[in-house]
């Protein structure tokens, strides 16, 4: 795993244990997984989206100094929270915005893969039933 798949997963880490209110020792075992996920959906956005999100998550981790004298990625649970607290109410949209990214898409791949694992995902595996006519959507 590299420095950025590691860095992505300390968000997905955090942004977990805060949506949950877990503790800081409890287990959060999707979070590699939903790392490897993130920087994938990262992989296939265009480059001007991608390789900005990945450069804010670069910058993300550095600026967590302010936050707890150390790199997101070296802090300890609170001190995470805090940065990431401190950026989700800042008055730049950029950081509210690379919040929001981790918050929902992080969450949302990271649930999935807990329903999975948990072998009870809602999706439907096949489709139930035939797709509506054109016609029969007129008028509606």
């Amino acid at each position: 795993m590299n420095k950025l798949e590691s860095v992505v997963m300390a968000l997905v880490d955090t942004v977990v244990r805060r949506d949950g209110n877990l503790s800081a020792d409890a287990p959060v075992p999707h979070a590699a997984a939903t790392a490897t996920e993130l920087i994938a959906r990262l992989d296939a956005m265009p480059v001007h989206l991608g390789q900005a999100l990945k450069t804010a998550t670069r910058v993300f981790n550095q600026a967590a100094r302010a936050h707890g004298g150390r790199s997101f990625l070296k802090a300890k649970v609170p001190a995470r929270k805090r940065a990431l607290d401190a950026w989700s109410q800042s008055s730049v949209s950029v950081q509210r915005d690379f919040v929001d990214f981790y918050e929902k898409m992080g969450l949302f791949v990271y649930r999935c893969l807990e329903e999975a694992a948990a072998g009870c995902s809602s999706l439907p595996t096949e489709w139930e039933g035939p797709l509506p006519r054109p016609d029969a959507m007129e008028g509606r």
